[in-house]
């Protein structure tokens, strides 16, 4: 039971990794080029959407042995990989140790 549950939160982190790279390399880095003074606070919803879809069409849910509804759990772990690798930490920190200080 516990070693599903840690492998399904290191593919998540595995995905939310992969997402950060391909985000990064063809949409910031190029963006940066063509126009370097433009703002990209944006691209973290466009993480969000693209993580999530990964997520989602991988039918990921770290949240499969809680007594939760199986599509709670589907979007939860989507919007956690799509928020990235800080993201989860925060949550499994949290889930750790839920009076303790976040970092």
């Amino acid at each position: 039971m516990i070693s599903l549950v840690l492998v399904n939160i290191a593919l998540a982190l595995f995905l939310a990794f992969i997402v950060e790279v391909l985000i990064e390399h063809f949409i910031a880095k190029p963006l940066e080029h063509a126009a370097p003074f433009l703002d990209r606070w944006w691209l973290i919803y466009v993480a969000l959407v693209f993580g999530g879809l990964v997520s989602w069409f991988c039918k990921l849910n770290i949240f499969a042995e809680l007594e939760i509804p199986e599509l709670v759990g589907l979007l939860l772990t989507a919007v956690l990989v799509g928020g990235g690798a800080p993201l989860i930490h925060s949550v499994v920190n949290k889930a750790r140790d839920p009076l303790g200080e976040l970092d």
